[in-house]
């Protein structure tokens, strides 16, 4: 019935939503009823909680991830139907960053480059480029 037992959403910034797509397949000769679909984390949630899929068919589910704090993050979506061998358990992961823009401004950038030794004194080089500073 599902075609993955994990579903990687990938990263997202804290407080923003992030979406994967779950497929799920129906090989059986009768429809496929969903009655369900719940999650152990609230930061993880389905698109929708039923749906049918007809004999021999596909369709897929949504799933939503938004967190509240940087990190990796997971849940169990829990996936019941009317087949023998339901509930159908999917591990869901997620990662979060902090988001470090300044409002109506781009985020910082910096580089710094490897440092080079210098043969004449003790003292090796090491550049770097700050925002609103020219590479040194």
């Amino acid at each position: 019935m599902i075609s993955a037992i994990a579903l990687d959403l990938g990263t997202t910034s804290v407080n923003v939503v992030r979406e994967g797509e779950l497929a799920l397949q129906n090989p059986g000769s009768a429809a496929l009823k969903i009655s369900s679909v719940t999650s152990s984390d609230p930061r993880f949630w389905p698109g929708r909680t039923t749906l049918v899929i007809p004999a021999g068919g596909s369709d897929t589910l949504g799933v939503f991830y938004q967190p509240a704090v940087a990190g990796y993050d997971s849940a169990t979506l829990t996936i019941a139907a009317d087949d023998p061998s339901s509930p159908h358990p999917v591990l869901v992961l997620g990662r979060s960053v902090v988001n470090v823009a300044v409002e109506g401004r781009a985020p910082p950038a910096f580089a710094l480059w490897p440092n080079r030794p210098n043969p004449f004194t003790r003292r090796p080089l090491i550049r770097d480029a700050r925002p609103g500073r020219a590479a040194v």
